[in-house]
């Protein structure tokens, strides 16, 4: 039997499409019992840090995003005390922004302290990357020191102890996914307009990416494999996915594409069970 945490445990990052408010919903629509825990969309990983289940396996295409979680899994002490040096200023931000950019080493603790420090002091809690690779997002003008959650992070360093975590696509990630385990997949939405946000990079998930993830999870579904998709309440969506169970949630946006479009919205999470 899989037993939920009570309290819910925050990321220590702020991500778009991030499910933190979402978390209660989806605990009580996942199945009650399943063997190895999934995650292939893992962004800030609320969900999984909110799940119990013997084995979780978590991955993302960003280098960058799945270095922080590991360095925050097994040396979040390194990463407080590179944190705990940077000022929440605009020169501080954008020489720090600099130094990410022309990191020669992306894979190092002081790395992850960088890419937690734009995070959280960047504008909107953006993700954005230019056509050259380039973290690109400006100074965010919050007060105090929000890079510095300390606690959080030592709290979140302690229930990734376990996880499993990878860098790659969905298909690598569940390259041994068997009879009985759960997915839970997150990939960027369908566009509901023509100024929804759904990449952080070059490398967008469109539609057609989209098309051929739900061609996926028909395959797990013919496997054995239990499965869970959120994604927009959109025609094609409900399309694409027809057949499966297919539930509308209340979700709250936080981050979006120049700041517009927040405010609560109805989601879709598609699963075969």
């Amino acid at each position: 039997m899989i037993v939920y945490l009570i309290m819910l445990q925050r990321s220590f990052l702020k991500w778009p499409g991030g499910k933190y408010r979402s978390v209660n919903q989806l605990l009580c629509l996942f199945p009650k019992e399943f063997g190895t825990y999934y995650e292939p969309f893992a962004g800030s990983a609320v969900v999984c840090l909110n799940v119990k289940a013997e084995r979780k396996v978590v991955s993302d295409i960003e280098d960058s995003l799945m270095n922080a979680h590991e360095k925050v899994k097994t040396c979040v002490g390194k990463v407080i005390d590179c944190l705990d040096e940077f000022n929440n200023s605009s020169d501080a931000y954008y020489d720090i922004r600099e130094e990410f950019n022309s990191a020669s080493d992306s894979f190092s603790y002081s790395d992850a302290a960088r890419f937690i420090y734009l995070n959280k002091c960047g504008f909107n809690g953006l993700y954005r990357r230019n056509k050259n690779g380039g973290f690109n997002v400006s100074f965010g003008k919050r007060s105090g020191n929000p890079h510095k959650d300390f606690e959080n992070l030592r709290s979140c360093s302690q229930l990734l102890h376990g996880v499993e975590l990878m860098v790659g696509g969905y298909e690598s990630c569940l390259s041994d996914v068997a009879v009985g385990d759960f997915v839970y997949l997150d990939p960027p939405y369908v566009k509901e307009s023509g100024t929804s946000f759904t990449g952080y990079n070059s490398n967008q998930f469109d539609n057609s990416a989209n098309r051929k993830l739900s061609d996926f999870c028909r395959d797990l579904d013919s496997s054995g494999v239990l499965f869970a998709v959120s994604n927009s309440n959109t025609k094609l969506i409900r399309e694409w996915y027809d057949g499966f169970h297919i539930r509308e949630l209340q979700a709250v946006r936080s981050i979006s594409r120049e700041g517009r479009s927040r405010g609560r919205c109805t989601e879709l999470l598609i699963t075969n069970y």
